[in-house]
């Protein structure tokens, strides 16, 4: 499909039309005398209006809205990572030491007492 203006497209009152036309249609047969038919063959149908200009400007609102929210949140993940980056591999790392003993320990594994 190919739309000179493409933000024109279902926002007038008036239904747009599309049109499919298929060209060597030998695979298509006629419904009612099961033939094939050597012309080309093209379907129309009305498109129906897709949104509402008031929908469209929420649309459009929201859509501010979220890309402004996101970009905060973006930023911010990324101070934090800067700030808490170092402390935070230090607890993940004693965390993990922690699990180990305590693996060790439900698995019955022997440690001696000078270790």
């Amino acid at each position: 499909m190919n739309f000179t203006n493409f933000e024109e497209v279902s926002i007038n009152a008036a239904k747009d039309r599309l049109k499919v036309k298929f060209i060597g249609n030998h695979y298509f047969a006629a419904e009612d005398t099961q033939t094939i038919d050597d012309e080309d063959l093209s379907i129309s149908k009305e498109i129906p209006l897709q949104l509402e200009e008031s929908s469209a400007e929420t649309l459009g609102k929201m859509t501010v809205a979220i890309s402004k929210t996101s970009k905060a949140v973006m930023v911010a993940n990324f101070v934090m990572n800067l700030f808490f980056g170092g402390a935070l591999s230090t607890l993940f790392g004693a965390i993990g030491k922690l699990q180990i003993m305590v693996h060790l320990l439900i698995t019955n594994v022997l440690i001696p007492a000078n270790a």
